[in-house]
């Protein structure tokens, strides 16, 4: 994902909603860096949504695997 964008579930966000974000930090209330979304867009299939932020967000993503799945495999993320 580019700095400026923010890979969500769909089904956790709205597109007429504000959202803030906080990027960098496991802790919802502190550490890490805020960026308030000024878009949102849905998937049209899949719950997936790509926000754009207000500012880049450079923070390292969570890692959510211990390896890459290859191309083209299904890849599913709960949260």
């Amino acid at each position: 994902m580019p700095a400026r964008h923010i890979l969500t579930v769909k089904h956790c966000v709205d597109t007429s909603a504000q959202y803030t974000f906080r990027t960098g930090s496991t802790h919802a209330p502190s550490g890490g860096t805020t960026a308030t979304a000024t878009r949102v867009t849905l998937h049209a299939s899949a719950d997936l949504a790509v926000v754009k932020p207000d500012r880049d967000v450079t923070n390292t993503p969570a890692k959510v695997a211990s390896t890459y799945p290859r191309t083209g495999s299904n890849v599913s993320i709960y949260g």
